[in-house]
């Protein structure tokens, strides 16, 4: 049963954000630096720096993730692993 949860609470966390990632900010797909490498080279892509991909990547980011952790912990597994270089 709690397998059942955990995989319920986890599909439904990544089709929020794939729904909002596909339909609000399109550019928000992707971790983002071969557009900041393309940007500093010169090349002009519209919508990668604008306030509705920072709200989708960071915002709803940050919120998914708490939410992920939250399930990953009262179901008592480990959760997700971070490595911050």
């Amino acid at each position: 049963m709690a397998f059942l949860v955990f995989s319920v609470s986890n599909l439904t966390l990544t089709l929020f954000a794939s729904i909002i990632t596909a339909f609000i900010a399109p550019a928000a797909a992707g971790s983002g630096i071969p557009e900041v490498k393309a940007y500093l080279n010169g090349v002009d892509a519209p919508g990668i720096f604008s306030l509705r991909t920072l709200i989708v990547k960071v915002g709803f980011g940050m919120f998914l993730f708490f939410f992920f952790l939250l399930f990953s912990i009262v179901l008592n597994s480990l959760g997700s692993i971070t490595c911050i270089d």
